[in-house]
């Protein structure tokens, strides 16, 4: 028996498999591998988006969102930038600030053109900088309210 078979990147996959798909799911990636069949993470939905510009701000520079939320930076500029809030990295500790319990986190460098997302789980103010850009004064602010939903708790008479 013969058996033709596709070259797809590094694998090959038969041809009679392939006529089995709907058009549809021919027109999305196809995972091959040892991960194939595994489902990828859920990407959140973008509560909110701050561009980092070349007049060296965070616009806006401050947002609120609600825990679970998703935030993304875009840098529009012509510069590198970070979007840091980690105050081991930063020029002055003082400048960042985090809620009990809530994890630092940093960027890295992001070229022009490249973003970076976040997504906030603790609620509470969570002040960051730019490392670039620290000392002209890059900072914003990303205030994070309690979700909708979430358990409060009262206190009786």
């Amino acid at each position: 028996m013969t058996m033709r078979l596709l070259v797809a990147g590094l694998f090959f996959v038969p041809i009679a498999a392939l006529a089995q798909l709907s058009e549809a799911e021919l027109s999305r990636p196809m995972m091959v591998g040892p991960d194939a069949g595994v489902a990828p993470a859920e990407e959140h939905d973008i509560a909110a988006t701050v561009d980092m510009t070349n007049s060296l701000e965070f616009v806006p520079p401050r947002i609120v969102v609600e825990a679970g939320d998703t935030v993304e930076w875009r840098n529009t500029s012509q510069q590198v930038h970070t979007v840091t809030a980690d105050p081991s990295l930063a020029q002055d500790p003082e400048h960042i600030r985090l809620p009990p319990g809530a994890d630092a986190f940093n960027s890295g460098n992001l070229p022009p053109g490249e973003t970076y997302r976040h997504t906030f789980e603790e609620k509470g103010t969570y002040h960051y900088v730019c490392l670039v850009h620290e000392m002209q004064g890059m900072m914003g602010t990303v205030v994070v309210r309690e979700a909708p939903g979430e358990a409060v708790t009262l206190r009786g008479p």
